[in-house]
């Protein structure tokens, strides 16, 4: 006597050229844009799984931070869907350096691009400052929040997801003033 819990949904994510992609999180979103199951990780052979998946209509996503998102809408679960591949095209990135202003390089800056109906990519700076916000879409232009404990948050764009040497000086807030 044997339960059946749900279908299973397996493939490989691939990029263009066809090589597999390792570390992409694949997982399935149903008709409210909630995730259905466990998501997978892909494997060094850009393999993954989803098990225990009931009936239904889904979108599958696939992500990865140096890949553009990829959703498929209306993959139609009736049974064991196995062999499917996904293809990711390698996404922009918007790069440059942070500093203190008037002074040197700022680490741990968090580097936030957002636009409109995207999912926002993050970066922190490293203690030189430098940092890349990866996996944009090449064609979009994008808004960034640099932030810091500390320091006046900035917001800066519209820039191109392809452009380097976006740099930015942060400025530090200033010291409460105390009145006796």
């Amino acid at each position: 006597f044997v339960i059946q819990t749900g279908w299973v949904v397996s493939g490989t994510v691939v990029e263009q050229g066809g090589g597999a992609i390792r570390g992409a999180w694949v997982y399935l979103l149903n008709s409210s844009g909630m995730v259905q199951g466990v998501p997978s990780v892909t494997n060094a052979s850009g393999e993954y799984m989803l098990a225990d998946v009931p009936s239904g209509v889904y979108t599958l996503v696939a992500e990865h931070k140096d890949y553009q998102t990829v959703k498929e809408t209306n993959l139609v679960v009736e049974y064991d869907v196995s062999l499917h591949t996904i293809t990711m095209v390698p996404g922009g990135s918007i790069s440059g350096t942070v500093t203190i202003s008037g002074g040197g390089a700022l680490g741990g800056v968090l580097v936030i691009a957002t636009r409109a109906g995207e999912d926002s990519r993050y970066a922190t700076t490293n203690s030189s400052g430098q940092y890349e916000v990866k996996g944009l879409v090449n064609t979009n232009s994008y808004y960034l929040m640099f932030s810091k404990s500390g320091y006046v948050r900035q917001l800066a764009g519209p820039v191109t997801a392809t452009q380097t040497g976006y740099d930015r000086a942060l400025v530090a807030h200033a010291a409460p003033v105390s009145f006796t």
